[in-house]
């Protein structure tokens, strides 16, 4: 009798439990605002790079072309004279080896050395020149023509004391041509006025005035 007892106070114990359970999962408070657990924000994923255009290149600066300018003519160096050029008075008077009116004397060897040696002597080149005018003495060393031709040569190249013993020497062998006298008088007046003797180059210039005017007499 006491077993029936016992199970039916069990049970009824059992009962009692599952009741009591029930009540408290059905007045368990709702979870708050704070415990509930936000939602997952969505994040939009990077969008790519836009790739930047390569600048486009520059183009070359255009320089206008000048042309060099030509290169200019060297100058000439002057002119270096040894010794200073006679007065305009004794130049003028002292006719040029080319103006000579003493026609060529002597052999034909002698009067082509002549010849080339006034030519010559036209393009400037005096040593030539002299050097034709003593071979042609060598042949004839009493040819006055030929020793007033090379006094003239002298005179040129500003031997001045050359060219008046050489005109004098003319003069002794001039044999009384008074023409060829008085052009031998003018080469030593113009070479006594280049070298400062203006009372000697008078002198000479008088006598070659006075056979000049005998001449023409």
């Amino acid at each position: 009798m006491l077993k029936p007892v016992l199970i039916t106070l069990l049970a009824l114990s059992l009962s009692a439990c599952g009741l009591l359970g029930k009540d408290s999962r059905s007045t368990r408070p709702a979870p708050s605002a704070q415990e509930i657990p936000p939602a997952p924000v969505a994040t939009s994923r990077p969008s790519a790079p836009v790739p930047t255009p390569a600048p486009s290149p520059t183009p070359p600066e255009v320089v206008a072309f000048t042309p060099p300018e030509p290169p200019r003519p060297a100058e000439p160096p002057p002119r270096v004279e040894t010794h200073p050029r006679a007065p305009a008075l004794a130049r003028s008077s002292t006719p040029p080896l080319a103006q000579n009116t003493s026609a060529p004397q002597g052999s034909p060897a002698v009067v082509a050395l002549l010849q080339d040696a006034e030519q010559l002597l036209e393009r400037g080149q005096t040593e030539q020149s002299a050097a034709r005018l003593e071979r042609a003495l060598r042949i004839e060393p009493n040819n006055a023509l030929l020793w007033q031709r090379l006094a003239l040569v002298r005179l040129e190249q500003g031997q001045l004391t050359q060219a008046e013993t050489l005109a004098l020497r003319a003069n002794e062998f001039a044999r009384g041509d008074r023409r060829l006298m008085a052009r031998s008088w003018r080469i030593i007046a113009q070479a006594r006025s280049q070298r400062g003797d203006e009372q000697g180059a008078h002198e000479a210039l008088q006598r070659a005035r006075e056979l000049d005017g005998a001449a023409l007499g």
